[in-house]
């Protein structure tokens, strides 16, 4: 280990000592930010600063949360016992152990529950609110959706007509609303575009597919029509089927020709290649001038009609969630932010009961956080523009990493984090660098510098961070095998990527049984001394990060052969879960005793496994698939489905709703069967995490056992929830997941795997203004092609969306 001084130690002394100012503390990957946090609340505690009650540190996830209230509480523990400790100070870091609950260490939107628990008048809110998670929010949203569909549909609304007689479905609209609900605070861009004039592109395409249409072979080629070919041929079929007609059916036309042409000379009968290429050219040509400009025409047509109706979607779901008494994470921070920017008394209350206040990945903080801090901490208790504002002397100390700005997704914008960073420059504090990188051995530092000098900038702009080096302070002097080595794998015909990554995950998961058995010494560094340590190596020791998620499972399966405890994360294949599938049909079946389809769907499923040939014969018989009736003599099977299925609906009439759920899965068998399967911890991870969800959503809402049957088939069709393991957390389980989900993640050993995929850019489907007053957002309505093509198909967007995006990126 290397003991040499920091060259940041001056700035991390300040973060300990210099209480009275307040800090922006620029920290790169490594650099020990909870130790600074650590620092900052300690050293407030040990000169009375400020008691634990008036802090309150604000972290990114529930996990960082944790993570640095037990080391903040280590701490404290320490110097209490610690004889050299001044009396003074001793009496209160001992008081602030006895009063470790009266602090705040959680997320933002906890926050900002507490804070709209304790003055719920001012905010205009039930107090008794009901704080959803963004997945339940998501299930919330849809179901709220399709509500509206069908009341708007009963009610006769004329846009439902209008939208069919204009060739959009209002399941292209679904993806545009979630993504309304998720910006709800900013502003749809709108503009009234009248209903274009497409007569003369209408002849332009009817003599341009006549034209065309003499170079192509009446019979087809021995090879097939080349795409150009076939495109031509189609369209001149429609045209002569009236599709120049109506706008909407001539608007199907442009899109079938939309699409990128390919041509093969050999097919265009007695043409030199020269001339084909000319032929391409010349559509092409067509596209540009006529297809794509009529296709942009008719999409910002359609945009603000359909925004208009996406708009009273969106006001439903927030009626709907006013009228239960539930606030989603965005009503969280949205009341919070117009409460204390609205009501001055609140803010002074909040100041004087939150005197110091920290705040953690600074970088992921979106505006509307932002501007929670700045009135939280602000001196003019007066001003309601938060740009405008300085926090007062001490009050603020926020923590952040510009370059691992990554959640743009989820609001979260670098130009927040540079306005901020600008009012300290300003005079609202001092602004500090940690640069020493404690957690990385030399070789990987030299490899990351050079990897991200030619992506980050020499100085900072409005669009991205500076480049900033690795300083890295730890030795490898123990003598082990240290740095970045190859895995390499033997050669795979033709470069099959499934069947690389079946090597690559034998080769890592053969590599880790070795290490797991002796092979391989580690070396840590303590979190509070930074010293060196050695030690044998755990399962939990080791990472591998995948590119993508659609390979996961191949890295798993080669762990679970050796044995080697793994858990998955990142993935999603919770919604693809067999296993959950079919509790989900038994549970409907048991709710709906008389719906003889799920009836026959559980018993030819995996529980009873009744082939079709007995149920044919039963029925033939005069059996009834109803499983409250008595069936037949010599239907020994049947019969016995019918029992278990008898007993099961006992119990869902004796037992609440979530408990049901519970003895219904014990009494089927499944967890044993799953885990005994091939990735069993997953499959039989996956059924624990949906029965947790159950009892967490039956614990805060009524609702009947039909209801909770509902609610898990809600669950199985939200695509973006995640599968689980049977030990999550698990210190002794190989971290298997998709890159996105490393962030704020380290391990001693790292197998960066499944390289394949990515690189492919995606056009954006909004954009976020947010240079003046009120933000403002260009969103486009779009549906994806197809599964194997994950582009977006525009239906409609706001005119000149993308001009306008260019302008400001």
């Amino acid at each position: 280990m290397n003991n040499k001084l920091p060259p940041d130690i001056r700035n991390r002394e300040k973060i300990a000592q210099e209480l009275d100012k307040s800090f922006f503390v620029e920290a790169g990957a490594g650099s020990g930010k909870t130790h600074s946090l650590v620092d900052r609340m300690t050293g407030l505690i040990l000169t009375g600063e400020a008691g634990i009650e008036n802090m309150s540190a604000v972290t990114f996830t529930r996990k960082a949360a944790a993570e640095l209230r037990e080391r903040f509480q280590i701490r404290l523990e320490k110097m209490a016992d610690d004889p050299n400790t001044p009396k003074k100070e001793n009496e209160r870091v001992k008081a602030a152990l006895m009063n470790m609950d009266r602090v705040f260490i959680g997320t933002i939107h906890s926050f900002c529950g507490r804070i709209l628990r304790e003055r719920s008048v001012e905010a205009g809110i039930d107090p008794g609110f009901e704080e959803i998670e963004e997945e339940e929010n998501l299930v919330c949203a849809l179901r709220s959706w399709n509500e509206y569909l069908e009341k708007e549909s009963l009610a006769g609304n004329s846009m439902i007509t209008w939208m069919r007689e204009h060739g959009v479905s209002t399941s292209h609209l679904e993806k545009a609303f979630l993504k309304r609900v998720a910006y709800a605070d900013v502003a749809a861009v709108l503009g009234d575009v009248p209903d274009p004039d497409f007569t003369s592109d209408k002849e332009y395409v009817r003599k341009y597919l006549k034209k065309t249409r003499k170079y192509v072979p009446d019979k087809e080629p021995e090879g097939g029509w080349d795409k150009l070919q076939s495109m031509v041929i189609r369209g001149t079929r429609l045209v002569d089927m009236g599709f120049l007609e109506e706008n909407r059916k001539f608007i199907h036309l442009l899109k079938l020709m939309d699409k990128k042409a390919g041509v093969k000379s050999t097919v265009w009968d007695g043409m030199e290649k020269e001339d084909v290429s000319r032929i391409l050219e010349d559509f092409e040509k067509f596209q540009e001038e006529i297809v794509s400009r009529a296709l942009r025409e008719w999409a910002e047509y359609l945009h603000k009609p359909l925004m208009g109706f996406i708009e009273g979607g969106v006001k439903a779901y927030r009626v709907w969630r006013e009228e239960n008494s539930i606030l989603n994470y965005q009503d969280l921070l949205t009341l919070t932010a117009s409460m204390l920017r609205e009501h001055p008394e609140v803010r002074a209350y909040f100041r004087k009961k939150i005197t110091h206040l920290l705040v953690d990945e600074f970088q992921d903080t979106d505006p509307i956080q932002a501007e929670m801090v700045m009135l939280l901490v602000g001196e003019d208790p007066l001003e309601k523009d938060w740009r405008k504002l300085r926090p007062k002397p001490g009050a603020l100390f926020v923590v952040g990493d510009p370059k691992q700005s990554i959640y743009r997704f989820r609001r979260a914008d670098i130009d927040i984090y540079n306005l901020v960073k600008d009012i300290f420059k300003n005079g609202g504090g001092e602004i500090l660098e940690l640069t020493a990188n404690f957690r990385s051995l030399h070789p990987v530092g030299e490899l990351a510098d050079k990897a991200f000098t030619p992506v980050f900038p020499e100085t900072e702009n409005k669009h991205q961070a500076k480049f900033a080096p690795l300083n890295t302070m730890r030795d490898s002097s123990s003598g082990f095998d240290s740095g970045i080595f190859r895995n390499p794998i033997p050669r795979v015909s033709r470069h099959a990527a499934g069947r690389i990554a079946e090597a690559e995950a034998r080769n890592i998961a053969c590599w880790i049984k070795e290490a797991l058995g002796g092979a391989i010494k580690l070396e840590r560094t303590d979190e509070e001394t930074h010293e060196g340590l050695t030690s044998n190596p755990v399962p939990g020791d080791f990472m591998i990060l995948t590119k993508k998620k659609a390979r996961l499972g191949v890295y798993a399966r080669a762990l679970e052969e050796l044995r080697i405890p793994y858990e998955i994360s990142g993935g999603e294949s919770f919604g693809e879960s067999r296993e959950l599938r079919e509790i989900h049909k038994v549970l409907k079946c048991v709710s709906e005793p008389s719906e003889p389809v799920m009836l026959i769907a559980v018993l030819r499923g995996a529980f009873f496994g009744i082939s079709d040939n007995e149920l044919y014969e039963f029925r033939k018989k005069g059996g009834e698939f109803s499983y409250l009736t008595d069936v037949l003599e010599g239907c020994e099977a049947v019969s016995e489905a019918y029992d278990v299925l008898r007993r099961l609906r006992k119990i869902s009439m004796e037992c609440s709703a979530a408990t049901a759920a519970e003895k219904i899965v014990e009494e089927l068998g499944v967890l044993p069967m799953a885990a005994s399967s091939e990735m069993g911890s997953t499959r039989a991870g996956n059924i624990l995490k949906a029965l947790e969800m159950i009892r967490e959503h039956r614990a805060e809402h009524t609702g009947s056992f039909a209801d909770m049957a509902d609610l898990l088939e809600s669950y199985l069709e939200t695509k973006s929830k995640e599968e689980m393991g049977l030990f999550p957390g698990s210190v002794n389980a190989v971290r298997i997941m998709n890159l996105h989900k490393a962030k704020g993640l380290e391990a001693p050993v790292v197998f960066l795997a499944d390289p394949f995929g990515g690189g492919k850019e995606y056009e954006p489907d909004t954009h976020i203004c947010r240079t003046g007053d009120v933000s403002e957002g260009y969103f486009v309505i779009g549906k994806k092609k197809n599964i194997h093509n994950p582009e977006m198909e525009k239906i409609a967007v706001p005119p000149d969306w993308e001009e306008r995006a260019r302008e400001e990126t």
